[in-house]
């Protein structure tokens, strides 16, 4: 599935540095491809920018387990996941 999407998007080289950064939110149900098209899409994105360090995938079940091990399911548990994950997206776009 990785190669079938990423050989879909077109290769360019960036003719101008990474100058500001950029959020990309997937959502969906478990087992949508949620995962498998943001990697795709970061190896794609890592061989336009010749650099492999200015992509990053922040993972829901990833961040579940670290940084919101804390919390639920209930609805002010989702609501708080989502504010934390925000957060820490907007960050990372800051930073460039």
């Amino acid at each position: 599935m990785v190669d079938q999407v990423s050989s879909q998007l077109p290769l360019r080289q960036a003719s101008h540095s990474l100058q500001k950064g950029a959020t990309f939110w997937f959502t969906g149900l478990s087992g949508a491809g949620k995962s498998t098209l943001s990697t795709a899409i970061k190896h794609r994105l890592d061989s336009m920018l010749g650099d492999t360090q200015k992509v990053f995938i922040l993972d829901g079940d990833v961040i579940r387990k670290g940084l919101n091990n804390d919390l639920g399911f209930s609805a002010e548990d989702r609501a708080e996941n989502i504010r934390r994950i925000s957060e820490v997206a907007k960050l990372f776009a800051l930073s460039g």
